[in-house]
């Protein structure tokens, strides 16, 4: 989904949410891209994969599994590196529930 896609998820959810939820919501956006930004190489693929393709907050985990084996059999991650990878990228998507 990426931060825009993200970013517009937020958006339509600040709609139903009381507008304190709202800023919570787009701090917590701010606080997890600006982790990833210094997230090295492989977790940044982990990191970005699980935030496209991630349901809700409540798949997080769930999503961030997939998308790391997903990576591994397509050969682009190692599968020596993959759950550290995985365990950096989830310290940066957990920011999204937890600011």
């Amino acid at each position: 989904m990426g931060s825009i896609g993200f970013g517009l998820l937020a958006i339509g959810m600040a709609t139903a949410v009381q507008p304190a939820a709202a800023v919570q919501l787009a701090q917590a956006n701010s606080a997890s891209t600006h982790c990833a930004a210094g997230l090295p190489a492989d977790s940044k693929m982990i990191y970005d994969a699980s935030l496209r393709n991630m349901k809700s907050l409540e798949t997080l985990r769930d999503t961030v599994v997939s998308e790391t084996r997903s990576l591994v059999e397509a050969g682009r991650i190692t599968e020596l590196d993959a759950r550290p990878a995985a365990e950096r990228a989830g310290t940066c998507l957990r920011l999204l529930a937890h600011p």
